[in-house]
Formats: structure tokens, C-alpha cells, sequence
């Protein structure tokens, strides 16, 4: 659909002569993907995290989950309007029936 993105990490390649860290986003492009990776960080973090409580392991994990999803779904929004706006979802849904009436 849209080429709707939301970062969801950095990866971190090392640093710069001036000893700057570089850094390189990871993004996710469907909302597998972004669940797939909170649910993963959540386990890493319960697992490898300093004794933190995993209620507030938890529920800052869904807090992030949930901000990561909504910012999605907007752009998702945000495409579909601009494509209506501009006539392009009529344009394929007349192709789509001009397709279907030649079968």
C-alpha cells in the first residue's frame, strides 16, 4: 500500500573519527512487524533487564506498542485521504471494473 515506515530501532555501525556514534534507524513497514519487534524487546528486556519489575517492563513495552501503532495507522490514514483527494482510488477502482467487465 502506502510506503508508510515507523522506526522502530538504531543500529549502530560504531563511531566517527571525532568518536561520534553512527547510528542507522531501523524501520518497520506493516504492524506485524512493529508488534513482532515490541514483543521481542519486551522478552529481551524481562530476561537481560537490571531487576527492573516486570509489571513496568510490561506496560512501558504497550505504552511504546501502542504510540508505534497509532503513528502508523495515521500515515496509513494520512495516504488513503491524499489518494481520494486526488482522484487516485476512483482511477482504480474504474480500472478494477473496467478489468472485471472484460472477464
Amino acid at each position: 500500500m502506502a510506503d508508510s515506515k515507523v522506526q522502530i530501532g538504531k543500529m549502530m555501525h560504531g563511531r566517527d573519527d571525532d568518536g561520534v556514534d553512527q547510528f542507522t534507524p531501523i524501520y518497520a513497514y506493516c504492524e506485524e512487524t512493529i508488534e513482532r519487534n515490541y514483543a521481542d524487546l519486551r522478552h529481551m528486556l524481562s530476561m537481560f533487564g537490571r531487576g527492573g519489575n516486570e509489571d513496568a517492563i510490561r506496560a512501558r513495552s504497550a505504552a511504546r506498542l501502542a504510540e508505534k501503532l497509532a503513528d502508523f495507522r495515521k500515515q496509513e490514514s494520512d495516504y488513503e485521504q491524499a489518494q481520494a483527494a486526488a482522484g487516485i482510488t476512483a482511477a482504480r477502482q474504474a480500472t478494477e471494473l473496467i478489468a472485471a467487465l472484460r472477464l
